[in-house]
């Protein structure tokens, strides 16, 4: 009796560091991706440079929209979206994104004064049209997400100058690999959970309860020891 009490102990342990694990990461049309962790500010990394109107990630390709997710110095969680780069065509790109958490917190180019670029705010998150010249970047950083279970959808309305898109991913040690490429691009379905269907995260128990539950149980079996 008393090994198979312990042995359920140890399942829920098991379950609550499987939920655990399962429960905190991003997906991008069903495919897992990490963040890469960066020790500045969000902005900062996204280097933007007057001399060539540029973003210098080092991860920016020519007629491609390159996406990656990044956690700065304050843990806080970035999605960057760069279009173009050296080597890029002239640019126009129109696409509406639709999400449930999470704000626009830079724009490339930030010279309001001679900027084409149009961010509007929408009901359901925003209208963005981005206009740049050849071999120079165009895109935003999407940060402040307040919740842990969010998703995202990028529908794309126009993408001159742009004939695909890269979404990359980071291992431990901060190298970059491409989780997902596509000549497609028309939309982007992103999340911060793994989901049945678009727009419909997977419901999960938080793993403390489960702990909590486990500790529980650890209790009632010494006392009940300890009084029999």
């Amino acid at each position: 009796m008393k090994t198979k009490f312990l042995k359920a102990i140890m399942a829920f342990c098991v379950l609550g560091a499987s939920f655990n694990s399962n429960a905190a990461f991003m997906s991008v049309d069903g495919v897992e991706v990490e963040a890469l962790d960066i020790n500045q500010s969000l902005e900062s990394f996204y280097n933007f440079s007057s001399s060539n109107y540029s973003a210098n990630t080092g991860f920016e390709l020519a007629n491609q929209l390159v996406a990656f997710f990044a956690t700065d110095n304050a843990d806080n969680l970035g999605l960057y979206l760069i279009f173009g780069g050296p080597g890029s065509d002239a640019g126009n790109v129109n696409f509406d994104i639709t999400s449930s958490d999470g704000e626009i917190i830079y724009v490339d180019d930030p010279n309001a004064a001679t900027r084409s670029d149009t961010v509007i705010s929408t009901s359901t998150g925003y209208s963005v049209d981005l206009i740049y010249g050849a071999n120079r970047t165009d895109g935003l950083i999407l940060s402040n997400f307040a919740g842990d279970i969010w998703d995202m959808a990028l529908s794309f309305n126009e993408t001159t100058g742009i004939d695909s898109f890269s979404f990359l991913t980071f291992d431990s040690s901060g190298a970059d690999s491409v989780a997902l490429f596509s000549n497609d691009v028309s939309e982007i379905l992103i999340s911060s959970i793994s989901t049945t269907a678009p727009n419909s995260p997977t419901a999960v128990i938080a793993p403390s309860t489960l702990m909590i539950l486990a500790l529980s149980l650890s209790c009632i079996f010494v006392s009940r020891r300890k009084f029999n």
